[in-house]
């Protein structure tokens, strides 16, 4: 069992979703019971519990998960966050992310107290890929959830009383559960309609013009973008109607302007993309301009029944191609079955991967241990000089600049010595865990993406790829992640051939890959590197 040398400071978060999850042992009596008993298994001190009893959409949860990450991240001895189950934790990909950055950025190590597992600083390709597929799937399970609770929203909407949260310019009334105007925001509304109207102004000149006279976001507090005026325009909410769940309701709430001003703005502004609210493109943020440099974004069609893809167009006007949802979807197909490899390359990539991390390790163990060893000194001096500092009673301003001095250059030493152990990469045995897993999701990974839905089909890829560029002439073309442009570049070298080369060789040219007598049309040159899969 892992005990660390002194307890340091933890926080836990813990959250059920529905009634079901209190009765079936996921109450937050029982996380709570488990998460104590976790942190003394591991000498860890919790300090403050945020424990929540709604759906992960709910204002209150979000509002406690903020405040969790605010404070988390202001708190430096603060390094431990205690979940009860990855599933408990996120439940959408921007969670995720802020989760990766308090690894990644702020040093913060993750527990799940059900299973007894952490995530600490960056992860491997692998597991980063898991918890990809973990969050869309999570999110798959909270859209579930908030699918319970339609029938009533929609019964809602059809009184005329929009069911989601007011658009700026408008206030939710919580007590009355209607909407009425922000008289702090709405006469901005009017004017932006005005002006738009008007053809006498642009889109960037209102944007700046009203952050000017003092228009803010009502969620932030900050400047309101030039895209969130652009679909304020365009959303039929301001002379009295509203979309929900694709149907026009004729709503309750008082307009801010008239039908002909809002089509009078939309006839200026020249936009053919119907408002609907809330509406998500699937493969939004995957694929960018190779022409700009923009992003490759979906809009509604034809009279609001098709989805197509192009360019956003942003910086410069071009020819762009419009892409159809389905072929969309059939296209970046093609990129996930470019890193789906027959047996028989996966077990020669495996074999490779055994002889090189082994090889790998001779070389790193002398390497690894010195630095240890130097880390593990540094910090017992940096604890003593933190001891010293607290314990002298006559602490003089010279005192204190030359305590401060020599803490921040022994936290600068150690935050190098850290560096220099991640450059040298994990041991042998950790290294072939991660392959055996990896492999096991690139058996199952085509069957997940048939089985996807759009959302889900683009989570995978961008579990896959770092980017996708659509060319000029209208081509997908992806960037991998590691390890996945080693499996990519292994299918195109050898497809389905039976007759692979040696592997000691190619082994032995990766461990020499910096040396002079390398040739520019061997494996290596090619792409083929198996230092690309952690080694």
């Amino acid at each position: 069992m892992e005990i660390l040398k002194q307890e340091e400071l933890a926080v836990a978060y813990l959250r059920v979703s529905t009634k079901e999850q209190e009765l079936e042992g996921y109450s937050l009596d029982n996380q709570e019971r488990q998460t104590i008993k976790y942190a003394e298994e591991k000498n860890l001190k919790i300090i403050k519990f945020w424990k929540c009893s709604e759906s992960a959409w709910g204002k209150k949860e979000r509002k406690a998960f903020n405040e969790m990450i605010n404070f988390v991240r202001k708190r430096k001895d603060v390094r431990h966050i205690i979940f009860y189950s990855p599933d408990r934790m996120t439940r959408n990909i921007k969670d995720n992310e802020t989760i990766k950055e308090l690894r990644e950025e702020h040093g913060k190590v993750i527990h799940f107290s059900q299973f007894g597992e952490k995530e600490e600083g960056r992860l491997t390709s692998s597991n980063e890929m898991m918890s990809d597929i973990r969050t869309s799937f999570n999110k798959f399970f909270s859209n579930f959830i908030s699918e319970k609770t339609a029938p009533a929203m929609e019964e809602k909407a059809k009184t005329g009383v929009y069911p989601g949260c007011a658009p700026i310019g408008y206030l939710n009334n919580k007590i009355d559960k209607t909407i009425e105007v922000d008289n702090d925001r709405a006469h901005y509304i009017q004017s932006l309609f005005e002006k738009i109207a008007s053809g006498n102004y642009s889109m960037r000149v209102i944007t700046k013009e009203l952050a000017e006279q003092g228009l803010t976001s009502k969620k932030t507090g900050g400047k309101v973008s030039k895209s969130t005026l652009y679909n304020t325009v365009n959303n039929p909410f301001y002379y009295g109607e509203f979309y929900w769940n694709g149907e026009l309701h004729k709503g309750t709430h008082k307009p801010l302007v008239s039908k002909e001003l809002w089509k009078k703005a939309n006839e200026i502004l020249r936009s053919d993309k119907p408002y609907i609210t809330g509406k998500k493109f699937a493969f939004n943020g995957i694929v960018r301009c190779g022409v700009c440099g923009c992003t490759v974004s979906g809009g509604k069609y034809k009279k609001n029944k098709y989805t197509y893809y192009h360019c956003s167009q942003s910086k410069e006007q071009h020819k762009s191609p419009f892409i159809s949802e389905q072929e969309m979807s059939e296209r970046l197909r093609k990129i996930v079955s470019d890193v789906i490899i027959p047996n028989n390359i996966s077990d020669w990539l495996k074999t490779g991967m055994e002889i090189y991390s082994e090889r790998k390790e001779k070389s790193n163990k002398n390497i690894r241990e010195t630095l240890s060893l130097e880390l593990e000194k540094s910090k017992k001096i940096l604890e003593r000089t933190y001891q010293r500092e607290l314990e002298d009673d006559n602490l003089s301003d010279s005192k204190k600049e030359f305590y401060r001095k020599t803490e921040l250059e022994l936290e600068e030493k150690i935050k190098n010595l850290k560096k220099e152990l991640q450059k040298i990469g994990k041991n042998a045995k950790q290294i072939m865990r991660e392959v055996d897993d990896t492999i096991l999701i690139m058996k199952n990974l085509s069957k997940w993406y048939e089985k996807g839905d759009y959302f889900d089909k683009g989570e995978i890829v961008k579990a896959l790829t770092d980017k996708v560029i659509l060319t000029k002439d209208n081509e997908l073309i992806p960037t991998y992640r590691q390890p996945f442009n080693l499996f990519a570049s292994a299918k195109k070298q050898f497809g389905n051939s039976n007759k692979l080369p040696n592997v000691k060789t190619v082994v032995e040219k990766n461990l020499s890959k910096n040396k002079k007598d390398n040739k520019q049309n061997d494996l290596l040159s090619q792409g083929l590197d198996f230092s690309e899969w952690g080694g």
